[in-house]
């Protein structure tokens, strides 16, 4: 039963880290929009590289917590 509760904790936490990653792309993405030095060729290849990196983040959390679920698991 404890380690349920450890692993609904951890599953807790990456959900936070993906937020988190979220949420800086979400202010990047309107930094890069307000600024209107870059040309919008520019700004789309901006945007485009980093979905690609929040993705791969994601991805690496998601990693990260599948692999803490089933250490948590092992008796």
């Amino acid at each position: 039963e404890r380690r349920k509760d450890l692993s609904k904790q951890a599953k807790k936490y990456g959900e936070e880290a993906k937020i988190a990653v979220r949420n800086i792309r979400r202010d990047y993405i309107d930094l890069v929009k307000s600024d209107d030095t870059y040309p919008e060729d520019y700004q789309k290849r901006i945007l485009d590289d980093m979905q690609k990196v929040t993705d791969e983040a994601i991805k690496k959390i998601d990693d990260i917590c599948a692999e803490k679920e089933k250490e948590i698991m092992i008796v």
